[in-house]
């Protein structure tokens, strides 16, 4: 009973916020963290084929940009033929925001998440 009441309650609480931007929910162990802005810890801003990184825990080379901390990254503009690759050991949450972003990769997924 307790995980429809507290489905319900994800649901209700994520349809009344629907167009109010970013939306983050996790549940855990039945606790529920929602967060309406998530606050990117690195912000990453896509170009064509360049590629800028404000903070830490991604690296970038050539089009391909690797995530290998936890923490929330924040991504804006469009990226032509790269990637985004999540690989990292931390046991921690890796959140990606995607701003509007357009991905293409002419390769592989635009997004893959390895570990």
């Amino acid at each position: 009973m307790k995980h429809k009441i507290l489905g319900s309650l994800i649901a209700m609480i994520l349809f009344a916020t629907v167009g109010l931007g970013s939306i983050y929910a996790q549940t855990t162990d039945n606790q529920v963290s929602i967060e309406l802005y998530p606050t990117a810890d690195t912000t990453i801003s896509l170009d064509g084929t360049t590629i800028n990184v404000e903070g830490s825990g991604a690296s970038v080379e050539g089009s391909i940009i690797t995530i290998s901390g936890a923490g929330t990254y924040s991504f804006s503009g469009t990226l032509t033929d790269g990637q985004i690759i999540v690989d990292t050991d931390d046991a921690e949450l890796v959140t990606l925001i995607l701003n509007g972003v357009n991905l293409s990769s002419s390769t592989s997924a635009p997004i893959n998440i390895k570990n």
